[in-house]
């Protein structure tokens, strides 16, 4: 039997080499690598909300203009919350 997570580390690093084999320049690719290299120095991981832990009640404005808050949400269930960066 595998350890834990070794099928998940598979499966990104097929991930990767789909995405650097795909029509993203390199350039582009290395200034992804340089971000999650400068969050991983800066101790993003270790400062965020870990995995099972119950996030602080926030609200927030969705993209459809109305405002979401956590503990309304966790009323009608489970929740996952995602952080993506970008500039867009």
């Amino acid at each position: 039997m595998k350890p834990r997570g070794t099928a998940l580390q598979e499966k990104l690093r097929a991930l990767r080499l789909e995405f650097e084999a795909g029509p993203t320049p390199a350039e582009d690719i290395q200034v992804l690598d340089d971000n999650v290299l400068a969050m991983q120095r800066g101790g993003f991981a270790e400062r965020a909300i870990q995995s099972g832990v119950r996030a602080p009640d926030f609200s927030m404005q969705s993209t459809c203009g109305s405002i979401l808050t956590l503990g309304d949400l966790l009323q009608k269930g489970p929740v996952v919350l995602t952080w993506f960066r970008g500039n867009w």
